[in-house]
């Protein structure tokens, strides 16, 4: 794979998580889901560790809405740990939160 090809798929990974977060504004958990699973399997193709924790919090939060917890939890360990792997502070903070917010309640 190239770099323009490269380029073109983080361009539809990081589209997908934004309809993913509109949809989830809407309510619309299912879509949101689905808009999410595309961009973590684009991203995991790439190689791209923050766009994949992004949307495994992302997924994380879908699933503390639905009130999955346990899944939540997993989605925001996974997240955690990608954060971690590449050093980005405002990621784990923003994880640690939500792991929080799950453990509340």
């Amino acid at each position: 794979m190239d770099n323009t090809d490269s380029n073109v798929l983080q361009q539809q990974a990081n589209t997908l998580k934004e309809l993913g977060d509109s949809d989830l504004f809407r309510g619309d958990a299912e879509s949101a889901l689905r808009s999410y699973e595309q961009s973590l399997s684009i991203f995991t193709q790439i190689d791209n560790k923050l766009g994949r924790a992004n949307v495994l919090k992302a997924i994380g939060d879908v699933q503390q809405f639905r009130k999955e917890l346990d899944g939540a939890l997993r989605s925001y360990e996974h997240a955690l740990a990608l954060f971690t792997q590449i050093d980005a502070k405002l990621g784990q903070a923003n994880v640690l939160k939500a792991i929080g917010d799950v453990q509340q309640f």
